[in-house]
């Protein structure tokens, strides 16, 4: 398998790409913006085989776009997992990514707002409100019919079906599609 983790951190604290990597030999793309953190990183895995690791603070426009570092890194067009957690800025990393459509997404959210509340943070690397679940969910609808109605999307996002989804994000989508019926 092949993984993206988007504020890779240390590489080890709370990482949900670690196991894949050591474990599991997967190979993959880690990036980190902070100084400190990207140190322990690269001494971590910076001399893995199949592991790249780029410091690296992505926006969704310029020259450190999700799509440019990709590129860069030479990460294959089908990526088995894509992991953003930036504290903040996920939704609008993930909604300008368009060079790939990753089999599974691990994104961060802000839990303190309300589920059934559709709430956007401002974009920018520096302000660290994070999105809601219902925006993400949101946006994963928006992606999911974008692939639907692509020719030669790449296979393997039927994983994403809702009834596989369990709990609140269940109700989520029910209530999203209950929102947005045709009358």
């Amino acid at each position: 398998g092949y993984f993206v983790d988007i504020g890779a951190n240390d590489g080890k604290y709370l990482s949900n790409v670690w196991p894949l990597a050591k474990l599991k030999g997967w190979h993959g793309l880690m990036v980190e913006a902070d100084d400190q953190a990207f140190a322990k990183l690269t001494a971590e895995f910076g001399n893995m085989p199949g592991i790249a690791v780029r410091h690296a603070l992505l926006d969704s426009i310029g020259p450190t776009t999700n799509d440019a570092v990709l590129r860069e890194a030479g990460a294959p067009a089908e990526i088995d997992l894509l992991n953003i957690d930036v504290e903040g800025n996920d939704y609008h990393l993930w909604r300008s990514l368009t060079s790939t459509r990753p089999r599974i997404v691990v994104i961060d959210f802000n839990p303190s707002i309300p589920n059934d509340v559709v709430f956007v943070q401002e974009e920018g690397p520096h302000v660290h409100h994070g999105s809601s679940l219902h925006a993400l969910v949101g946006l994963l609808r928006h992606r999911l019919v974008q692939v639907r109605v692509e020719p030669g999307a790449p296979a393997g996002l039927d994983l994403l079906q809702p009834v596989a989804l369990k709990g609140g994000v269940q109700r989520l989508l029910g209530h999203l599609d209950a929102e947005h019926e045709v009358a």
